[in-house]
C-alpha cells in the first residue's frame, strides 16, 4: 500500500493543533522548572518559585553556592497576550517591567530599580567586609539581554549616600558608575565622584573575555584632618595604598 502524505492544507492544521497544545502544556508547566534553567553558581538566581511559568512568583537569592541569602521581597510575572510580553514586578522596580522576548534576545524599556546597598554583603567579598550602607539606583535605557549593547549610554548605576561600617563618617559621599555600549566591541565603564569626602575615579571595559578595571580612591579636598583620621581604615582596606591616594581593580 501506498503512502499518502497529507496535503499541505492538513499538515497546517496539524501543525497549528501542535502548537497549540505546545502552548497549553507550557501554560501549566511549574514556576520551579524556572531554577532548573539557572546556573546553580550565578551570583543572583530565584528560589522559592511557584506558580506557572507564565504567571508566578519568586524570591531572589544572592550569594555563592551553599552560601545563598534569600531576600524577603519575591518578584511576580505574569505573561500578557494581548500584547505578547511578560510583565515583571517587584517592590525595587519603579513601576512594571514589560520585558518583550525575540529571536535576538529580551527586550527591556527604559527603567530604574533602587536596591538597598545592605543586601550587598550577600554576594560575599569585599562587601561583607565593608558592610555597605546607603541606596543603589540603576537606571538603563532600552536594552535588549542576549545582544551587545548598543553604542551610546546604557546603564547608570548611583550610590547615593555611600556609607560602610569601617567608617563613623555617613554618609561618605554619592559615587556614580556609568556603563557605555560599544556594539560588538563590549561596554566600557567609567566611575566617578559626585560629591563626598573620598574623591573617587575609574576606567575600564568589559567584553567577552571579561572584565577589567582599574581604580583610584584619594581624599577630597574638602575632607578635614578629623574626616581623614575617620576614612583612615577604610582606605587601607580599598586596595593598594601610596599615601593618600589608593589604587583598586580588576583584570589586567
Amino acid at each position: 500500500m501506498a503512502l499518502r502524505l497529507p496535503l499541505p492544507r492538513s499538515a497546517g492544521l496539524w501543525l497549528a493543533g501542535a502548537l497549540c497544545a505546545a502552548a497549553a502544556g507550557a501554560a501549566v508547566l511549574p514556576a520551579r522548572w524556572l531554577l532548573v534553567m539557572l546556573p546553580d553558581d550565578a551570583p543572583v538566581t530565584l528560589a522559592d518559585a511557584s506558580g506557572t511559568l507564565w504567571r508566578g512568583s519568586a524570591f531572589i537569592a544572592l550569594g555563592a553556592p551553599g552560601a545563598k541569602r534569600v531576600l524577603p521581597q519575591a518578584v511576580q510575572w505574569q505573561w500578557r497576550w494581548d500584547a505578547m510580553a511578560l510583565d515583571i514586578s517587584h517592590p525595587w522596580l519603579q513601576g512594571t517591567l514589560r520585558a518583550r522576548p525575540g529571536w535576538n534576545g529580551l527586550a527591556l524599556p527604559a527603567q530604574s530599580l533602587r536596591v538597598p546597598a545592605s543586601v550587598l554583603p550577600a554576594l560575599g567579598a569585599p562587601w561583607n567586609t565593608l558592610a555597605p550602607q546607603g541606596m543603589l539606583e540603576i537606571n538603563w535605557q532600552p536594552l535588549r539581554l542576549g545582544a551587545p549593547l548598543p553604542p551610546g549610554p546604557a546603564v547608570d548605576l548611583r550610590w547615593r549616600n555611600a556609607g560602610t561600617a569601617l567608617t563613623p563618617i555617613t554618609p561618605v559621599g554619592t559615587y556614580l558608575l556609568r556603563v557605555q555600549g560599544g556594539g560588538k566591541a563590549g561596554a566600557t565603564l567609567a566611575l566617578s565622584t559626585e560629591s563626598g569626602l573620598l574623591d573617587v575615579k575609574g576606567q575600564g571595559s568589559a567584553t567577552g573575555r571579561g572584565l577589567s578595571f582599574q581604580g583610584e580612591a584619594t581624599f577630597a579636598r574638602s575632607a578635614s584632618e578629623a574626616d581623614r583620621a575617620a576614612l583612615d581604615g577604610l582606605m587601607s582596606t580599598l586596595g593598594r595604598r601610596s599615601g593618600d591616594t589608593v589604587r583598586f581593580g580588576t583584570g589586567k
